[in-house]
């Protein structure tokens, strides 16, 4: 009776996961006006109670009570900046969203995000991890597929789920076209670089499936509609992962011939997704200086799509990211230190548009420069340690295993760093499950379970 409680109980917390992920990939569409991304944080929460509830004294919570410690601090800094009240006057009247409801969603993303945490050390702890890794990459399979379609029904005018929220490219039931050298992919989400940004961890899960044929096509697909989101974001964070985790595992002396077959294999799947991506990809016509394109969808016999990722790449390592289209950013903060306790969660947006000379919210599209002004250095300081404990902990422990979960999940987990740094200024479900996995990997005691459902 006991064992069958247990079953349906690891049951019930499996399916949240499952949906948490499947909500999370629909960035694009909404619920009687709810995106579904915040029905996904919103799911996180009865995954959290759950998992306490039933697995409470079996899982560890170091990187949950570290987050914790970061949201007290940002918790503080607010309150002692009065929730940002003085900023409240330039807040639009004609927003969808009211003043304190806005800041009251800031500190929910970062609940719901350790909650998430929490939940999946559970699930590791209880012998889960094929299942979680399985479902990662099942989900983003399902995404790259959507994507893939609906690229092409966009160009072709075939059926698709229309996207019922307004996006940067375009508003409700509109043709999307993007100042771009080729049409990019989007699929369900609201912008090329979320959805590639989505796909980092289920790319490196498949990479680490079980069935090597299966991971093999998986990775493939992944990897090619990555590509065909044109984002650089996506594609250079997850070949920093690559070579940075390389680095570490040189360095901890692990198995050359271990390291030589993980890199030759992703080599191959790296020209097979650029084979992939070279004949889906439909270029637009635009001139050599590579500026906006023209409206004219028609294809250019050339190499000039792969050209113009090349040179976007070489002019971003030239002249830095102040230079680039996130440049208005680095440009403000770059005379406008942060206070000593920042301007509070959520009021920094509305200081980052002041300093820009708009009254309305700003992004920072920096996670770290967002937590640096929300709450100060303590708060930047509470963030890099949350940040860096798994890498210090598989360092400091000398894993010793060959095990290639841990070359994918450390590859990830960079590569979300780097995310971190041009995209998004807020905690994403998605990485915390390399997170979780580098955690439970470093931990003394057995390797990592199998299955356990």
């Amino acid at each position: 009776m006991a064992e069958t409680r247990d079953h349906f109980q690891l049951k019930m917390v499996v399916t949240l996961y499952t949906t948490i992920l499947v909500l999370g990939s629909l960035q694009a569409f909404s619920l009687f006006g709810i995106p579904y991304s915040w029905l996904s944080l919103s799911a996180v929460i009865p995954l959290g109670c759950l998992s306490f509830y039933f697995f409470r004294d079996t899982t560890e919570t170091t990187g949950t009570k570290l987050i914790v410690i970061l949201l007290l601090w940002l918790v503080i800094a607010s309150a002692l900046n009065r929730f940002g009240q003085f900023h409240e006057t330039i807040f639009s009247p004609d927003s969808s969203t009211p003043y304190w409801r806005f800041v009251s969603l800031r500190f929910f993303s970062i609940i719901s995000f350790a909650l998430f945490l929490y939940s999946l050390s559970v699930l590791f702890n209880q012998g889960l991890s094929d299942r979680i890794i399985a479902t990662a990459m099942a989900v983003g399979v399902l995404a790259s597929v959507y994507a893939l379609y609906s690229y092409h029904a966009q160009l072709y005018g075939l059926p698709e789920f229309r996207h019922n929220r307004d996006s940067a490219f375009g508003s409700l039931g509109e043709k999307i076209m993007f100042s771009y050298a080729f049409h990019r992919a989007l699929g369900s989400f609201l912008e090329p670089g979320t959805l590639a940004a989505f796909l980092i961890v289920p790319f490196f899960c498949s990479m680490s499936s079980e069935s090597r044929i299966v991971g093999n096509v998986a990775a493939t697909v992944i990897l090619a509609t990555i590509f065909l989101t044109g984002s650089l974001t996506g594609i250079l964070s997850i070949f920093l992962g690559i070579v940075v985790t390389s680095f570490f595992w040189i360095i901890q002396r692990k198995s050359v011939a271990a390291i030589l077959s993980i890199l030759l294999r992703l080599c191959v799947i790296a020209v097979l997704s650029i084979v992939i991506f070279k004949v889906l990809v439909h270029p637009y016509k635009v001139n050599t200086s590579f500026e906006a394109p023209s409206a004219a969808l028609s294809p250019v016999a050339n190499n000039l799509e792969m050209n113009f990722m090349v040179i976007r790449i070489s002019r971003l390592m030239a002249s830095g990211l102040e230079h680039s289209n996130r440049g208005y950013v680095y440009k403000a903060l770059r005379n406008n230190p942060p206070p000593l306790i920042g301007f509070g969660l959520g009021a920094a947006y509305l200081a980052l548009g002041k300093m820009l000379g708009e009254n309305t919210v700003v992004s920072f599209l920096n996670l770290y420069l967002n937590i640096l002004y929300s709450g100060g250095l303590i708060a930047l300081l509470a963030l890099l340690v949350f940040l860096a404990f798994p890498i210090v902990r598989v360092l400091k422990n000398k894993v010793t295993t060959n095990n290639p979960l841990l070359f994918y999940a450390m590859s990830a987990y960079i590569a979300w760093l780097a995310t971190y740094f041009s995209l998004y200024d807020e905690f994403n479900l998605m990485s915390a499950i390399p997170y979780s996995i580098l955690v439970f990997l470093s931990k003394p005691g057995p390797t990592l379970p199998r299955e356990g459902l």
